[in-house]
């Protein structure tokens, strides 16, 4: 998947708008994806560990 497939699946599954979508910013569009899948509360979490085990910077 990439940010424009996870962009697709916000509008299409998610049914979010293609406005709303395009505006978010990736955090957000990581936030709505994990909430849809029922996963709530935990971004940034997820993110810290990523970051961690990736060494990679996930700021917007």
């Amino acid at each position: 998947m990439d940010k424009n497939d996870l962009m697709k699946y916000l509008v299409e599954e998610a049914e979010y708008s293609e406005s709303e979508v395009a505006e978010m910013t990736n955090t957000e569009l990581l936030d709505h994806w994990l909430k849809y899948n029922g996963i709530c509360g935990y971004t940034e979490d997820i993110k810290d560990v990523i970051e961690a085990a990736f060494d990679v910077d996930l700021e917007d």
